[in-house]
């Protein structure tokens, strides 16, 4: 098989692959020869041979391999054709493996005797084991922590060499019990240096006397590598930290020492370790070096090509029960659905009803808006490529199934009506009723507001105020319209018949049954001649039992009462006052009206994505005045009323404020951050996901996929990117410069232990989302939004 590299041409021929003759009884055939002994008597049964000259590599394994310039032999190999400075390695199992340069002398004297040194016996000890016997597997289950990924399944087993000046020790710590380096060696190597000192001689120089790093396999991957030439299955990623300023030439060294007590290096295709670069930085100078690393079989990656193969995501583990649906966005934005649905979903939606779990045949990122929804539910979510199709899945569409993903792997199986209703009624907790100032009048600026006055207007509103105070012109200006405005203008508005009648034909418009449309209007008309105001409406369908059980019904209500609250009168001192504090703060330009309820960006309760945000202009209908009722109004959309109830969030207790700071029409590009090393769950780093101009990263549209990265830090104590992908609207182009990263990371740094104080707790402990956009022509960065990232 031949391969070759984008950066360095290279012929790779490996006869396990079918690539020449494998016959391997050929003895004494003519060539150089190269006869094999270990150093306690005999010959090694089964090794690996890799010749690399003139920019060529050719490998084989014996003694079932052979090809035509490696031809195996009972004693060791022929190599027919050899040129004097040809590099010869040899990667026995139970031997140190040899790399040697065949010189003039050796060419002249027709063969050589090469004796290979038999490694020691490995240790098992319940805190680490000195080499892998029998199956990988079963050793990385043994030692190695446990999680999940984009790719999969991963068994992190961390290691450390010593002695590297003298006979190397490699360690494979058992990482569940000491999940760091410093307590590995200080509790089980008995070292006495400081954390700082160990830091400074394992982490740091080419002359250190020990390393460390972390392995980690990959059970369920299958990975086309360039280096390889071909697929990879079950690899073993060889990792270091970012900020480790190793060498290659150290990196292949380390690379040996580990795979020759792996035992897989025999293993062609698969469980094969391969070396991927912590970041940009590491890359770079593993591009220089790739000759030598293809000299000596050392396979090696990247980030970008480890996500290129994507078919499946484990996303967000969970278990649910439901009726399996496979629907498209469009046929999504039509039906009413519940918990007691799950979806298979055929795109990625702009919005996601509250369901029991997802299937999405699209890949999503861990930001996508279906994941953050399943994070902040509990709920399950995969990305299966092709699910509608698989056997797994299509011959369970449209019936009552178990659906649960694990962090192996997920599972689909019928289930009973009963074991269905039972888990049902496990869900909800305790009753969440939060807390509001209605007192408060003023339409406080930014600068005006702080952390605390969430109470009045809402934590959006205060985060934003704090992004301001903390970042200056690096987060957008604004002021806040407290709590009191929406609850006075529900409580002055009196539910008429002018506005029932429109209610109703706005019901029929939107494509809802006739009988639907009826029984709302009936209960829209019991309110107007009760004379109910539109907060007695909402709490008179509060109480309504029928909308408890039937949810089609409960849509058709709520969306009727919506309709209401959108198109009510607004009191006009309050109206005059909201607009000219636009133009005073603001002045003439577009501004964006952002819902800010005291339900939403909670540690507790996200609430993302549940309620509307508006842009609003000048005077007429699109002044703020009038469009500030469609926020209002959101508060009764039907998936946010259904993610209340399944949290038991009292609805009565809702409040809704509004932030209100500049529009942004000529984005160059927006991206949401994560204080957070969402791929390496505990190492360093922020994790990004962008996108160009104005597409959305959490809802995409037409199948685009977002550029992902995470900034780590670099060995020259500052930070790099370890990118993941490119956006598909910006194949191979970087969508943000090395400064603008810079800058998105230092602004993020600030957010993060500003906000930390404000939460009273330590930085590491509070992961924030951050919204970002890049726009102008000066390509200006805006951190728009804060809020914990949270999990269920």
């Amino acid at each position: 098989m031949k391969h070759s590299s984008k950066l360095l041409p290279l012929l790779f021929c490996a006869s396990l692959l079918g690539c020449g003759d494998s016959d391997p009884s050929r003895d004494r055939e003519p060539g150089f020869r190269v006869e094999l002994r270990s150093s306690d008597g005999g010959a090694p049964e089964d090794f690996r041979a890799v010749l690399a000259e003139s920019g060529s590599v050719f490998a084989t394994s014996c003694p079932a391999g052979g090809a035509p310039r490696l031809r195996c032999q009972s004693d060791g190999l022929t190599i027919p054709e050899v040129v004097a400075g040809a590099t010869l390695t040899v990667k026995a199992p139970g031997f140190e493996f040899v790399t040697l340069e065949l010189g003039e002398q050796e060419l002249a004297e027709g063969s050589l005797e090469l004796e290979l040194r038999r490694l020691p016996p490995f240790e098992v000890k319940d805190s680490y084991r000195t080499g892998f016997e029998g199956e990988p597997e079963a050793q990385f289950e043994a030692l190695g922590a446990s999680f999940v990924t984009e790719l999969g399944p991963v068994q992190a087993v961390k290691f450390i060499i010593t002695r590297l000046d003298s006979e190397p020790r490699v360690y494979f710590q058992n990482t569940r019990l000491f999940p760091g380096h410093y307590e590995f060696a200080e509790r089980v190597l008995g070292i006495t240096s400081s954390r700082a000192e160990f830091a400074q001689s394992t982490y740091q120089g080419e002359a250190r006397r020990q390393l460390a790093g972390t392995l980690e396999f990959f059970p369920e991957l299958t990975l086309e590598s360039r280096a390889f030439g071909g697929a990879l299955t079950r690899p073993v990623a060889l990792e270091f930290f970012p900020s480790d300023d190793l060498s290659p030439e150290l990196v292949l060294r380390a690379h040996r020492l580990l795979e020759e007590r792996l035992g897989t290096a025999l293993d062609a295709g698969d469980r094969r370790l391969v070396y991927v670069p912590a970041g940009n930085v590491q890359e770079q100078e593993l591009a220089a070096s790739e000759a030598e690393f293809a000299a000596r079989d050392a396979l090696f990656s990247d980030h970008l090509e480890l996500y290129s193969g994507l078919e499946q995501q484990i996303l967000n583990p969970g278990l649910a029960y439901g009726t399996l649906l496979r629907v498209t966005p469009e046929e999504l934005e039509q039906r009413v659905v519940s918990f007691r649905e799950l979806l298979v979903l055929t795109r990625l939606p702009n919005e996601l009803p509250l369901v029991g779990g997802t299937i999405t045949e699209e890949l999503q990122t861990p930001l996508a808006h279906v994941n953050l929804a399943a994070r902040a539910r509990g709920t399950p979510n995969l990305s299966l490529m092709g699910a509608g199709s698989d056997p797994r899945v299509a011959p369970l569409l449209g019936k009552l199934v178990r659906f649960e993903v694990t962090k192996t792997g997920f599972s689909l199986e019928e289930a009973t009506l009963e074991e269905a209703e039972e888990f049902w009624a496990s869900r909800g907790g305790e009753p969440l009723v939060p807390e509001s100032d209605l007192e408060f009048e003023e339409l406080s600026s930014f600068e005006e507001l702080g952390f605390d006055d969430a109470i009045r207007f809402g934590a959006k509103a205060a985060n934003l105020a704090e992004l301001r105070q903390s970042l200056g012109e690096q987060a957008p200006p604004g002021f806040a319209v407290p709590f009191s405005a929406y609850r006075s203008y529900l409580r002055e508005n009196p539910v008429t018949e002018a506005l029932c009648i429109d209610a109703a034909d706005d019901c029929a418009e939107e494509g809802r049954s006739a009988e639907l449309c009826d029984a709302a209007r009936a209960r829209c008309d019991e309110a107007r001649a009760a004379e109910s105001s539109f907060e007695d409406y909402s709490r008179t369908l509060l109480a309504d039992p029928e909308l408890v059980t039937d949810a089609p019904l409960r849509e058709a209500c709520l969306d009727g009462l919506a309709y209401l609250v959108q198109h009510g009168d607004v009191d006009p001192q309050f109206a005059a006052a909201l607009d000219a504090r636009v133009v005073e703060v603001l002045g003439t330009q577009k501004v964006r009206l952002r819902s800010s309820t005291n339900a939403e960006d909670l540690p507790g309760f996200s609430g993302a994505g549940l309620y509307d945000s508006v842009s609003a202009e000048g005077t007429g209908n699109d002044s703020p005045s009038n469009e500030i009722r469609k926020v209002w109004a959101s508060v009764f959309r039907f998936r946010a009323f259904e993610e209340r109830a399944l949290w038991n969030v009292d609805h009565d207790a809702i409040q809704m404020g509004v932030a209100v700071n500049p529009a942004v029409d000529d984005e160059a590009a927006n991206g949401v951050l994560v204080t957070q090393n969402i791929p390496s769950p505990g190492a360093e780093g922020y994790y990004v996901n962008v996108q160009q101009g104005e597409v959305e990263v959490t809802n995409p549209e037409n199948g685009a996929v977002a550029e992902v990265f995470t900034i780590v830090p670099a060995p020259s104590g500052t930070h790099q990117v370890m990118r993941q992908r490119f956006s598909s609207l910006s194949p191979g182009v970087a969508l943000l410069t090395d400064a603008e990263i810079d800058d998105l990371y230092a602004a993020s740094s600030r957010v993060q232990s500003h906000f930390a104080k404000l939460y009273q707790k330590p930085a590491r402990e509070l992961p924030l989302d951050l919204e970002f956009k890049v726009f102008g022509p000066e390509r200006k960065l805006w951190i728009k939004q804060a809020r914990p990232y949270f999990t269920r």
